[in-house]
């Protein structure tokens, strides 16, 4: 849908339950997100970390409307991101809270837009 993903190597999440989500932010823009249990790095059979991985694509464009668009998409994004830390016990995830998130795409915003500084 609309051409993005979130793609990860199977071999390093082989233990993982993996909740895949889709958000319509309008104007033809959406984001993923996927709560993935990541086995332990240092090889000991530890529980595993538990994080939040969320990829977007925002509305482009210098116009005002454009930029209170994407400040709007960013608004949209967040109450998501915070319901869905929410929902990780009915989706199954289990016995762990999300350890980190990890939001990444193409804002398609300039440093200085409130949008994209609501993000940090």
């Amino acid at each position: 849908m609309f051409g993005n993903a979130i793609v990860g190597r199977r071999d390093r999440l082989r233990r993982s339950r993996l909740h895949h989500d889709v958000c319509v932010l309008g104007s033809h823009r959406i984001a993923h997100r996927s709560i993935v249990d990541v086995p332990c790095s240092d090889g000991t059979d530890g529980p595993p970390i538990r994080i939040m991985v969320v990829n977007l694509h925002l509305e482009h464009g210098r116009e005002v409307e454009r930029c209170e668009l994407r400040r709007l998409q960013v608004q949209i994004l967040l109450q998501w991101v915070w319901k869905g830390i929410g929902d990780v016990e009915s989706c199954g995830g289990g016995d762990g809270d999300i350890a980190g998130i990890i939001i990444a795409g193409d804002f398609n915003a300039f440093p200085d837009e409130p949008g994209a500084n609501n993000v940090t």
